[in-house]
């Protein structure tokens, strides 16, 4: 969301320069949007200290017990220690299970629609 900056104004209030918090999240978000890409190919070794994008798509399969795990935004070290750490897996179906997976619009918005309908009832 937009209001993500709310949460820099603390690091900012205690000296931290503004210019230097800019330059480590746009260097933390060009990660993560490599660990998104499915065209990065990074050497299998880093899958022992980074996530990377072969390792953080399994958090992203439709099996429900891989969405539970590899969270890390970068290193994987904080998945390891409380067990939600899952290598990589050799069938990779992306999505959520039920839900169109061709339809950018309904890919976002069905969920939502199905989780308001599940607090009605």
């Amino acid at each position: 969301g937009y209001y993500f900056f709310i949460f820099f104004i603390p690091i900012v209030l205690i000296g931290t320069d503004p210019l230097l918090l800019l330059i480590c999240y746009s260097i933390n978000s060009l990660y993560q949007y490599s660990c998104h890409s499915q065209y990065l190919k990074f050497p299998k070794f880093l899958d022992c200290i980074f996530i990377t994008p072969r390792t953080h798509r399994v958090h992203h399969d439709q099996e429900i017990k891989h969405q539970h795990s590899n969270f890390g935004g970068t290193l994987n070290i904080w998945d390891r220690i409380f067990g939600t750490y899952i290598g990589s897996i050799s069938t990779f179906i992306p999505g959520i299970k039920g839900y169109e997976q061709h339809n950018l619009i309904k890919m976002e918005i069905d969920p939502v629609i199905s989780y308001v309908k599940s607090l009605r009832k």
